[in-house]
């Protein structure tokens, strides 16, 4: 049997430690003879390329899952077409953004286009209030004809009357634009409003190609141009003169002491003839607004609102006929008769649209001119596209 002691003095042995040292060699040897993990034996530059590409693989995910779409209904349908409070639930149109749009009785608001970075609207008439969710993707245009309204995300008012509009903020600001408004735009804050004319005489006089001419003039306006001048006194008579005048047979035109002229129905005005255009092409009757706006833009006496028929005959062409070629000649000829701003950037932009689907060499010269005359323009990466587009 062991002692104690000898048990402890085998545990002192020398050939003990030798052997743990062995033992120790052994497990370092296997470890040294042990497969290495592939990657760890990466270089570095392989290393920082790995992760390159991964980081460009999660941030192409993350871009793809943030780009914006058009906006939708509660059904996931994409929003368009005339908006009437009759068909809406609640009279309000709500969106997948969280933006709402409510409507008053009476009230016609078309969607013209509908994008990732962009929405446009046309209010034919009455009222609609705006919620546009703050911080959100896109820029959002309210159209009225002569004003125009610009957001990012606020909450406002837009009325549409027959001779003006009112714009009215409660929440964040909007750019209010037209040739009506304090030098041709005005910024609103939460609070403010603006109530701006639509038929603006005043702009049509100073439009570039606004023109009188004398047969469109009324004999009542031509005699208040000319000199007043005291009545001749009636001559006098002899008695057979009188008694053969008198005995002459009376006919009406000399039983009349002044000319009695017949008031002529006047014609309608430019503007009333724009509301009828936007009166048919709501109600779809495109072919019948085609030739009621080619027929102020061919009237001289429309004034400005020529370009404003000329510019809405391309909108026609292109949105609802798919016609490229006809649109950018309406486009072309918009310009040419002083559209104005913001309009007038819209036209040039629209123009460059219309000729990418026909012609890419005018499409790039179409372009050119653009960016001339906006270098800066809101339209500008929509036109750089079209533009490059084969």
């Amino acid at each position: 049997m062991t002692t104690d002691d000898e048990l402890r003095a085998s545990l002192r042995e020398p050939h003990d430690e030798a052997r743990a040292r062995d033992n120790w060699n052994a497990i370092a040897a296997r470890r040294r003879a042990t497969p290495a993990v592939p990657w760890l034996g990466m270089p570095r530059l392989a290393l920082g390329l790995g992760a390159l590409v991964v980081a460009a693989i999660i941030l192409g995910v993350l871009a793809t899952r943030g780009a914006p779409g058009p906006l939708l209904l509660d059904d996931g349908t994409i929003a368009h077409g005339l908006l009437v409070p009759e068909e809406l639930p609640d009279r309000a149109l709500r969106l997948d953004d969280g933006s709402e749009i409510a409507l008053e009785d009476g009230t016609r608001l078309e969607i013209l286009e509908n994008a990732g970075d962009h929405v446009r609207f046309w209010l034919h008439e009455g009222s609609a209030g705006f919620d546009v969710v703050p911080g959100g993707p896109r820029r959002w245009v309210i159209e009225t004809g002569l004003v125009t309204v610009e957001v990012l995300g606020t909450s406002f008012r837009v009325t549409h009357r027959p001779h003006e509009v009112e714009v009215s903020v409660s929440r964040g600001s909007v750019l209010v634009r037209g040739p009506t408004a304090p030098g041709g735009m005005q910024r609103l804050h939460a609070g403010d409003s603006i109530v701006l004319p639509m038929d603006d005489e005043s702009a049509i006089a100073e439009a570039p190609h606004a023109q009188v001419h004398d047969d469109l003039v009324g004999p009542e306006v031509r005699h208040a141009e000319e000199p007043i001048s005291e009545p001749a006194p009636p001559p006098t008579t002899t008695g057979e003169e009188a008694t053969s005048s008198s005995a002459r047979p009376t006919r009406p035109s000399d039983a009349r002491t002044e000319p009695e002229l017949e008031a002529a129905p006047s014609a309608p005005s430019a503007q009333a003839r724009l509301r009828e255009a936007d009166t048919l092409r709501g109600a779809g009757r495109l072919d019948e607004a085609i030739m009621l706006l080619a027929s102020i833009a061919d009237d001289p006496s429309a004034g400005a609102d020529r370009a404003l028929a000329a510019f809405t005959l391309g909108r026609i062409e292109l949105d609802r006929r798919g016609h490229p070629r006809e649109a950018a000649d309406a486009f072309e000829r918009a310009i040419a008769l002083g559209l104005r701003e913001p309009l007038l950037e819209d036209a040039r932009a629209r123009r460059v649209q219309a000729l990418a689907r026909v012609d890419h060499d005018a499409a790039g010269r179409a372009a050119d001119d653009y960016l001339a005359h906006h270098p800066e323009g809101r339209w500008r990466a929509e036109v750089e596209a079209w533009a490059h587009t084969p």
